[in-house]
């Protein structure tokens, strides 16, 4: 199809439909839906915020929601691009978020996630940003703040972090085994990482 100018979905991957305001979309357990947007559409600014009713989980390739039709060109996750993106009420029900980033997309950008997983309780795992570099100012503030959390996010690339970019980021997380791994971690922005954990 065309390039969207506003997010898609699908449950088949062939036939797209726009998200317009108060979609709903029914289906059963184990069924999916397919999302993707382009030109850079912030997914996550409360304007497409997700509800649901009942458990479920996210996965897939997170630069098919900056642009679908040309993933590989993007490097960075957009301003607020997942913020507001799951309905507090739904973000209980959230077991899991098995997302990866490929192509080139190597920075969260400004409030990019920020508060994205916060409160999802039932999630144990964080999503494979293994090839993120480096994280905007606030990027991933309040990410996880949860206390289901086992597994933190692959950030075994981050090289650096901006002002209050994971500030609160693992906060209340008490059943996590172990830290990310930052060992690659050179710069850390004003309370980049205050409170963290």
């Amino acid at each position: 199809g065309a390039p969207a100018s506003t997010p898609q979905y699908s449950t088949d991957l062939s036939n797209w439909i726009n998200f317009e305001n108060n979609t709903n979309i029914t289906v059963s357990a184990g069924e999916k839906i397919y999302m993707r947007s382009s030109n850079g559409l912030n997914f996550g600014n409360n304007d497409w915020e997700i509800a649901t009713t009942g458990d479920f989980s996210l996965g897939g390739n997170l630069s098919t929601l900056v642009d679908w039709t040309n993933k590989d060109s993007n490097t960075t996750f957009p301003n607020g691009f997942m913020k507001g993106f799951i309905s507090l009420g739904s973000k209980t029900d959230l077991k899991s978020a098995e997302m990866v980033t490929t192509g080139n997309i190597t920075t969260i950008g400004q409030n990019s996630f920020y508060e994205t997983f916060a409160n999802a309780d039932k999630m144990t795992k964080g999503p494979d940003f293994s090839n993120i570099t480096t994280i905007g100012d606030y990027g991933l503030c309040d990410c996880f703040n949860m206390s289901g959390l086992t597994t933190p996010p692959d950030l075994s690339s981050l090289t650096s972090i901006g002002a209050g970019g994971m500030a609160n980021c693992f906060v209340n997380c008490v059943s996590l085994l172990s830290p990310p791994d930052l060992s690659n971690l050179t710069t850390v922005g004003s309370s980049g990482m205050e409170s963290c954990f």
